[in-house]
C-alpha cells in the first residue's frame, strides 16, 4: 500500500496539469486536492506505525517531479505574476520598478526613451496586470527574484515571460523541501512528515503552477530558522560564543531580513526567533545580519520605494478576500457605523496584537528555552510561528489561498500536536476560496460568498471537534475494558 499512495498522488496530479486551463475547473481541483492530502496523511500514518522511513532523495525527487508538471502550465489561478515579470523586465533595463505605476507607463511610452525602447516587451504584460494604478507593493528582495527571473527568459528567449520566475521559485521551493527534512532530522522527526509540505498541492498548485513569490520568502524563513539552530547547537559558553558562531549567526540575521524584504508577513517572526539566539550578543548579532540585509537591498531603490508603502496602506484599508472573522465583525459594526470596515479593521488589529503578545509571553517564558535539550528548544520556537501564523489565518481581513504556504510550511514539524488534523483540513479547505473564479470565468462578476469563507473556517475546526471526540471516546473504552478485568 504505501508504494501505492505516490503513484496515486502522482497521477491525481498529473489530472491537473493535463487541464489547459485550470481554473475552468474548480470543482475538480478542490476535490483531487482533497484527494492529495488525504493520500499523503494516510502515508504517514501507515509510515509511523510500521516504523518504516522513505528515503529522503525519494521525498525530493519526487516533489521535484510534481512542480515540474506545472512548470509550462499557464498561471489562470492568479494573475500576480504579470506584475513579478513587468517589475522584473523594468529592473534588468535599468529602471526601479518603484518609479511607474502601470497606468503611467501607458500613458508616458510615447514621451520615455525608456518606456518605449521596452515598450513591446511590456505592452502585453500591462493589459495583465491587476491594479494599474498602484505602484508595485513587493519588497526588494523579491524585485532581484523577478529581475533573475526575467532575465532567464530574455537569456534563453523564452516568449512566456513567467517561465523564468516561475523556474526560480520552482528551485527555491525545492530546497525549502530540504530544508524542513534538515529541520526534522534536526528534531529527530521522520523524514517523511516533510511529504505534508513537499508533495502537498497548496505548494505545487501556488509556487510551481501560479508562481507566487510566498515561496521564495518561505525558503530565506526556513534557511534562518535553520541557521539559528545551528548556531545554538555550539556547544559553547559565554566566552567562546564570538569565535564558534559569529558567521552562522549573521547569515542566519542575512537570511531572516531576505524573508522580510521578500514579502513584509515574515517580519512577525523576527522577534521570536531573536529571542531564540542563546545570548544576548548572539541577538545582537543576528539583527546586524538583518539590518545589513535591510539596508544593502532598500538603498538601490530609494527614495522611490517610498511610493510601495502608499499602496501597502491601501492593501491594509481596503483589500480583502476571503475573511470570515473579518466579515462579521464587519456585517455587526454595519448595525452602528457607517465606517464599519474601518472600525472592524481596527478591533482584528487589537485582538490579533493581544493574541500575539499572549504567544509572545508564554514563549519567552516557556523554561524549554533555556534546556540544553536543543530539540525542545527549536521546537518551543517553530510551535510559536505555526500558532502566530494559525491566528494571522483566522484574523486577516486578505486570506488568498497561498497565504496558507507559511503554515503549511511549519506543519510537518507539527503532525504530532493537538489540532495537526486541523491544520492538515485547513491547508486544504482554503482552496475552497477559489470558488470565486467560477463565476468570474463565465460573466467576469468577482462575487465572493460569505458562505465560502465561513466553510474555510468550520472544516478545520470540525475536524478538530471530531478528533478531540474519538480521543475521548478511545481514552473512555480503554478505562470500562480495564473496569471490566
Amino acid at each position: 500500500m504505501i508504494l501505492t499512495i505516490p503513484i496515486l498522488i502522482f497521477f491525481s496530479f498529473l489530472t491537473l496539469a493535463v487541464e489547459p486551463d485550470i481554473s475552468l475547473a474548480i470543482p475538480k481541483l478542490i476535490g483531487v486536492s482533497g484527494l492529495i492530502v488525504i493520500l499523503i496523511t494516510i502515508l504517514i500514518v501507515a509510515l509511523d506505525r510500521k516504523k518504516e522511513q522513505l528515503s529522503a532523495y525519494f521525498i525530493i525527487v519526487f516533489a521535484l517531479i510534481l512542480r515540474l508538471l506545472f512548470l509550462l502550465q499557464a498561471p489562470t489561478l492568479s494573475d500576480d505574476i504579470y506584475r513579478y515579470c513587468l517589475d522584473g523586465i523594468m529592473l534588468i533595463n535599468g529602471e526601479n520598478p518603484y518609479s511607474y505605476a502601470p497606468i503611467e507607463l501607458l500613458g508616458e511610452w510615447q514621451s520615455s526613451d525608456f518606456v518605449k525602447n521596452i515598450y513591446p516587451e511590456i505592452s502585453s504584460l500591462l493589459l495583465l496586470v491587476n491594479h494599474l494604478e498602484f505602484t508595485t507593493i513587493y519588497p526588494p528582495a523579491a524585485q532581484i527574484i523577478f529581475a533573475i527571473g526575467s532575465f532567464i527568459d530574455s537569456a534563453l528567449n523564452i516568449t512566456d515571460n513567467f517561465v523564468g520566475i516561475k523556474l526560480v521559485l520552482l528551485m527555491m521551493d525545492t530546497l525549502s523541501c530540504i530544508l524542513i527534512i534538515k529541520i526534522l532530522e534536526r528534531l529527530k522527526l521522520p523524514a517523511c512528515y516533510s511529504t505534508i509540505y513537499a508533495w502537498h498541492p497548496l505548494p505545487v498548485l501556488e509556487i510551481a503552477h501560479s508562481g507566487h513569490i510566498d515561496g521564495a520568502a518561505i525558503f530565506f524563513l526556513l534557511m534562518a530558522i535553520f541557521l539559528a539552530s545551528t548556531s545554538r547547537n555550539y556547544k559553547i559558553t559565554k566566552k567562546s560564543w564570538w569565535n564558534c558562531s559569529i558567521f552562522t549567526q549573521i547569515f542566519a540575521g542575512l537570511f531572516m531580513g531576505l524573508s522580510i524584504l521578500t514579502k513584509w508577513l515574515p517580519l512577525m517572526f523576527l522577534p521570536f526567533l531573536l529571542l531564540f539566539m542563546k545570548y544576548r550578543k548572539m541577538r545582537l548579532v543576528m539583527s546586524l545580519g538583518c539590518i545589513i540585509a535591510i539596508v544593502i537591498f532598500i538603498a538601490p531603490f530609494f527614495p522611490d520605494i517610498i511610493k510601495s508603502f502608499v499602496t501597502l496602506n491601501q492593501y491594509l484599508q481596503h483589500w480583502e478576500f476571503s475573511g470570515f472573522f473579518f466579515r462579521v465583525v464587519r456585517n455587526f459594526m454595519l448595525h452602528y457605523t457607517a465606517q464599519s470596515g474601518n472600525v472592524a479593521r481596527a478591533i482584528i488589529f487589537v485582538v490579533f496584537t493581544l493574541l500575539y503578545f499572549i504567544v509572545f509571553v508564554r514563549f519567552f517564558k516557556n523554561s524549554a528555552l533555556k534546556n540544553s535539550d536543543n530539540n525542545s528548544r527549536l521546537s518551543v520556537v517553530i510551535d510559536s510561528l505555526f500558532k502566530i501564523t494559525l491566528v494571522w489565518i483566522i484574523l486577516t481581513p486578505t486570506f488568498y489561498p497561498w497565504y496558507a504556504l507559511y503554515l503549511v510550511a511549519l506543519l510537518p514539524f507539527k503532525l504530532n500536536a493537538n489540532f495537526n488534523t486541523a491544520g492538515i483540513t485547513l491547508s486544504w479547505s482554503v482552496l475552497l476560496s477559489y470558488k470565486v473564479l467560477i463565476l468570474y470565468k463565465l460573466t467576469g462578476d468577482w462575487i465572493e460568498d460569505t458562505t465560502i469563507s465561513f466553510m474555510i473556517m468550520v472544516a478545520p475546526l470540525t475536524a478538530l471537534i471530531l478528533q478531540t471526540y474519538i480521543r475521548v471516546h478511545k481514552s473512555h473504552f480503554r478505562l470500562s475494558v480495564i473496569d471490566q478485568h
